[in-house]
């Protein structure tokens, strides 16, 4: 059960910094990944070069990480300064 309730929380944390993504950023990489487009359609669907695809889903990547690591480094803040 652990597992799960973490595999939750993982999904409720990727959610949060999903929908602060640019608009662009989230379209691409949600067509990629949710809706599992190539690249070529992806570019079709959002009216856009294929290099511009791979670079948003590339920045998209990027600020994901960047906001993941955020949230864990407050999450594990916030637990540490709930045992002071």
């Amino acid at each position: 059960m652990p597992d799960s309730l973490d595999a939750k929380d993982l999904l409720d944390r990727v959610r949060r910094c999903l929908v602060r993504l640019p608009d662009v950023e989230y379209e691409a990489l949600t067509l990629f990944v949710w809706d599992e487009l190539s690249y070529e359609e992806v570019a079709e669907v959002t009216a856009v070069p294929v290099g511009t695809v791979r670079s948003r889903i590339h920045r998209a990547r990027q600020r994901l990480q960047v906001f993941l690591e955020a949230a864990d480094d407050q999450h594990s803040g916030s637990a540490a300064t709930d045992w002071s």
